[in-house]
């Protein structure tokens, strides 16, 4: 039985500055009757402290300047619950999102609340959970900043959560991997970021405005300011995403970089909501059509190594689903006439929308088959719905001369069916074409050398300190760049912490350890995941590659 009396207390506009201070009683859906603990349906919640069934806290203790955990489990709770549950009234079902990429069972978001001491959040893929920080020992009394306390930085870790479901690809380190021959549409290499590696940046953007178009706010993380000793402000936050950035100016960090997405996204909600323009919305409907349309694009891809115009014709195809299933509300024609500017504007492509069309490739498994001869082959990986229809990812794999698979990273096949269950996209821009005899299949290290030297490597990474201040992090013109710096080292020594653990308290020796080809490569490598990182050794000679398997606020 649900229990719709829990009452509990948030801020009155996600975060401390945007509510002026203010607080107010709110009710707390989804937890059991009796619930001690936020252990809800749809979220849950766990921190520094039990609650034991009291979710009514004050935000900050006399003499103290930052909020108190009771406060921040419940005020993650209720953002975060809120947005899935006004989601739904959308008919963006999150459960089913989630479930999509765990054998069709939804689970509850899971969030760590004031976990850990540093100056971040973040969202970790093989964990499937969200860590929110507190910029400081709170034990110490030398806290600063619980980024819990803020719903825009609680709001934009489930979407990055909620986008993986949804395309799991789009945030992976291998995108836009180099000297690797493809097969099928070569990407459009005369637009706008062709060379930059643009799913970060889109996966920033994403987190940003579903926070940001939930709200009907465009600043984000307004507490973040004081934290760092700068005066309190509305209009000073993390990032904006109402601004003019074009991809042209914006540099290649992914949360600078995904400026020129999210702007883009805001421009089109406003244009939405232009009482002198065609569709005459009010802002909180533009909201919405923006919000269906923000979810519908990520079902669109044909790569997980999009450019800018990628993205564009994403938006696009995402526009004509919703059209075709009766979700848009506007017309169609007249939205991607603003799509298209807006998208010229912020020099996503150089050109109009309809001058980028796909390049001939295989548009058939059958096809793409013989392509690949008997080395080749392909296993669903991953089904998510969209409005309109439903998308696909294929994994490519290496078939040995031994008849072993193994997993080719950066090669996928994106499918795109309408609600007949008949194909309407068929991308195979990602497979790469390895010829026979390309790959060396020699294997001399067992994979228990290969764990011992990825333990090696962890203690090696516990050895590099980290700065005890953002402020001694390398100088620069901005806190921003100095803060990214600092958090960067914080995020590296939480990686090397959290590896050393799963080395120590899990057991990492599978019955099939997996082997793979990394993109650009010509050999197989041990694939060993470690929480927020994975270890790639290659299988000849133990030679060690780490990648962070992280996506951080």
């Amino acid at each position: 039985m649900l229990n719709f009396s829990a009452i509990g207390r948030a801020w009155t506009n996600g975060n401390n500055i945007s509510s002026d201070g203010e607080t107010s009683q709110v009710m707390l859906p989804d937890l059991d009757e009796g619930a001690t603990e936020l252990f809800g349906r749809l979220v849950r919640i766990d921190g520094k402290a039990r609650l034991g069934g009291i979710f009514d806290y004050q935000p900050i203790l006399p003499g103290r300047h930052v909020t108190q955990d009771g406060f921040d489990q419940v005020e993650a709770y209720y953002s975060l619950d809120s947005v899935l549950n006004y989601l739904n009234t959308l008919g963006i079902d999150p459960q089913q999102i989630i479930g999509s990429q765990h054998k069709g069972i939804p689970h509850p978001v899971v969030a760590h609340v004031n976990a850990v001491d540093d100056l971040n959040a973040w969202y970790a893929p093989e964990d499937d959970d969200l860590t929110f920080g507190t910029n400081g020992d709170m034990s110490k009394g030398q806290d600063k900043w619980h980024l819990a306390s803020d719903s825009d930085v609680t709001v934009h870790e489930m979407g990055h959560l909620l986008l993986d479901h949804m395309n799991k690809r789009l945030g992976g380190w291998m995108n836009n991997s180099q000297n690797v021959k493809r097969m099928g549409d070569p990407g459009d290499d005369d637009e706008p970021g062709a060379e930059a590696n643009e799913g970060l940046a889109i996966h920033e953007a994403f987190g940003d405005l579903l926070s940001a178009f939930y709200f009907d706010d465009p600043e984000m993380g307004e507490d973040f300011s004081p934290s760092i000793g700068q005066p309190p402000s509305k209009k000073s936050g993390l990032r904006n995403v109402e601004n003019n950035a074009t991809l042209d100016k914006v540099g290649n960090e992914p949360h600078d970089r995904s400026l020129a997405y999210s702007g883009f996204f805001w421009s089109v909600k406003k244009d939405l909501s232009d009482p002198n323009g065609p569709f005459k919305l009010t802002s909180r409907q533009a909201s919405d059509v923006a919000l269906k349309l923000l979810f519908n694009h990520a079902g669109n891809y044909g790569t997980a190594n999009p450019t800018s115009a990628d993205f564009v014709k994403a938006v696009l195809a995402g526009t004509d689903a919703l059209a075709a299933s009766g979700q848009l509300g506007v017309d169609p024609q007249a939205l991607k006439s603003v799509i298209g500017a807006e998208s010229y504007r912020r020099k996503l492509i150089s050109g109009q929308p309809n001058a980028f069309m796909a390049k001939r490739g295989p548009r058939s498994f059958d096809e793409l088959k013989s392509m690949v001869g008997t080395s080749g082959a392909f296993t669903l990986d991953q089904r998510s719905a969209f409005f309109g229809g439903t998308q696909e990812i294929y994994s490519q794999q290496y078939v040995t001369s031994k008849g072993q698979r193994v997993d080719v990273l950066g090669g996928n096949v994106f499918v795109q069916k309408n609600k007949n269950g008949n194909i309407v996209s068929f991308s195979a821009s990602d497979v790469r074409d390895i010829k026979p005899g390309e790959i060396d299949e020699t294997v001399k290290i067992d994979f228990r050398a290969a764990m011992t030297i990825a333990y090696g490597a962890t203690q090696k990474m516990l050895l590099n300190p980290t700065p005890p201040s953002f402020k001694f992090a390398p100088s620069s013109n901005r806190p921003q760049d100095r803060m990214e710096a600092f958090k960067n080292a914080q995020m590296d020594r939480r990686i090397a912490e959290t590896a050393m653990r799963h080395f120590t308290t899990r057991g990492l020796i599978p019955e099939q350890p997996k082997l793979v080809v990394l993109p650009g490569t010509s050999f197989m490598s041990y694939e060993i995941k470690v929480g927020l990182g994975i270890y790639y050794i290659d299988a000849r000679n133990g030679a060690a590659t780490f990648k962070r398997d992280v996506i951080v606020n």
